[in-house]
Parts: structure tokens; C-alpha cells; sequence
């Protein structure tokens, strides 16, 4: 066979061929082991996590808990600094009106000079009070969102635990019924095990029942007693039960001879009658 690579033919003979299909076919197989191997491994944590998923719930629980607790304390640090804020914009608040009121006093007097210096003051007042202001109402927008979030993951967690109790109630359950389950199967088992032990006993009786007739009725071929029975069947021969009733009608029919007779008595002599 002959390939052309860069302009060059090159020449390829068939056992070549056959190494690079080989190479490729043992490339083929690790690549599909690899994939047994990682479907294996998957299988094997998915598993793992099926088994203890309540124990996996109970960590996230916990987990999720603590996450809520630095979130209640990082509330409470913005909420105290917006009461820094609030604090801070009262004093400028009431150190503007205090200013405004002494202005105006200057004006009624008719110091100028003083009123300017104060109106200057009240413009530095005003500018801080504005960026306090706006800072405040960042501040407690930021604390109303993360108090959203709390509440949120609070009831979520509140959901979370109940969700958690019935889980585990439900797992009880149902440990409780596997348990009887395998009780109930092995009893079952038992009870099978028991009526086969049962029936084999029983077999084994009638087979010794049908050993000790079949010996009965060896015996009494070799002692003439079964010819006779079969005499006795065909009314050959009487039977005991006829000759008994042949004993009681003889009986009947003939009289006692052991009762005493009744003798004839004699005058003495020498007397008439």
C-alpha cells in the first residue's frame, strides 16, 4: 500500500496495517476501561450518598445553621452602624438648626460680618448633613436586605428541620418495617425449613409403616396364617366371628348338665301308706 505525505510516497506493507489496527483497538479498550472505571466510581459515591442521606441532611442543617448565625452578626454590626449614623446626622441636624437660629439673630442685629461666617458654617453643616444622610439610607437599605435574607433563610431552615423530623420519622418507619420484614421472612423460612423436615418424617413413617406390613405379610405367607385368612375371606372356611355365633346358639340350644337332678324319696319300712 503506499501513502503520499508531504509530497513523498510512502510505502506501507500489510503487517503494518495490522500493528496500527492492533494499537488502535488496545487504545479502544483503556479508553472504555477508563469510562467502566469512572461509571464504577460513581456509582460506588452515589451510593454512599443514597445511604447516608439523612446524615448528610443533618450536617446541610448544621452548616446552613451556622451560616445563618454569621449572617445574625453581620446584621447586627450594619444595624449598629446605622445607629452611629442616625446619631451623627441628629447632631448635624440640631447643630444646623442651632447655627440657623444664630444667623438669623446676627441678621436681626445687623451684623453681617458674623451672619456670613455663620452661613458659611451652615453650608459646611448642610453638606456634611447630606452625605451622612445618604450614607444612613445606604446603610439601612443594606440592613433591610440582609434582614430579608435572614428571615428568609430562617423560615427556609424552620422548613428545613420540620422537613428533616419527618425524614427521620419516615426512616424509623421504614428501618422498622425492614426489620420486620426480614423477622417475618426468616420465620417464614423456618416455618418452610420445619414443613419440610415435617413432610420428610412423615415420609419416612410410611415408608417404615409399609416396610413393617410388607413383613407382616412375609410372615404370615411363610406361617399358612395368610391361606387361611383368604380361606376365611371366601367362606371356605368358617371364620372366628361364625364360630363364635355357632358357640352361642349350641349354648343355647343345649342344657346345663351341671345342675344337680332331682332324687325320688323312699317310705322306711314297715310303714303302710
Amino acid at each position: 500500500m503506499t501513502l503520499r505525505r508531504g509530497g513523498a510516497k510512502v510505502n506501507m506493507k500489510v503487517s503494518d496495517r495490522s500493528v496500527f489496527a492492533g494499537a488502535t483497538e488496545d487504545t479502544d479498550m483503556r479508553n472504555k476501561l477508563r469510562t467502566a472505571i469512572r461509571g464504577l466510581v460513581a456509582r460506588a459515591e452515589q451510593s454512599a450518598v443514597d445511604a447516608n442521606g439523612l446524615l448528610i441532611l443533618e450536617q446541610e442543617i448544621r452548616e446552613a445553621t451556622a451560616m445563618q448565625a454569621r449572617f445574625r452578626g453581620d446584621l447586627a454590626t450594619l444595624m449598629a452602624h446605622a445607629m452611629g449614623l442616625r446619631r451623627v446626622v441628629q447632631r448635624l441636624e440640631d447643630d444646623l438648626s442651632t447655627r440657623t437660629q444664630q444667623a438669623r439673630q446676627a441678621l436681626d442685629r445687623g451684623d453681617e460680618a458674623l451672619a456670613n461666617d455663620l452661613a458659611g458654617r451652615i453650608v459646611d453643616l448642610e453638606d456634611s448633613l447630606r452625605r451622612q444622610r445618604d450614607a444612613l439610607a445606604a446603610q439601612e437599605e443594606r440592613v433591610r436586605r440582609l434582614q430579608d435574607a435572614v428571615r428568609k433563610i430562617e423560615g427556609r431552615l424552620v422548613r428545613l428541620r420540620q422537613d428533616h423530623m419527618e425524614a427521620r420519622d419516615i426512616h424509623v418507619v421504614h428501618s422498622a418495617q425492614r426489620a420486620g420484614a426480614r423477622a417475618s421472612q426468616a420465620v417464614s423460612q423456618s416455618l418452610t425449613a420445619a414443613e419440610e423436615s415435617l413432610a420428610r418424617i412423615r415420609m419416612l413413617q410410611q415408608e417404615e409403616s409399609d416396610r413393617l406390613s410388607a413383613l407382616e405379610q412375609i410372615d404370615a405367607e411363610a406361617s399358612g396364617r395368610d391361606l387361611d385368612q383368604r380361606l376365611e375371606t371366601r367362606g371356605i372356611i368358617p371364620n372366628r366371628t361364625a364360630r363364635e355365633a355357632a358357640v352361642l346358639r349350641r349354648l343355647r340350644h343345649t342344657p346345663n348338665q351341671t345342675q344337680p337332678q332331682t332324687q325320688p324319696q323312699t317310705q322306711p319300712e314297715g310303714e303302710s301308706s
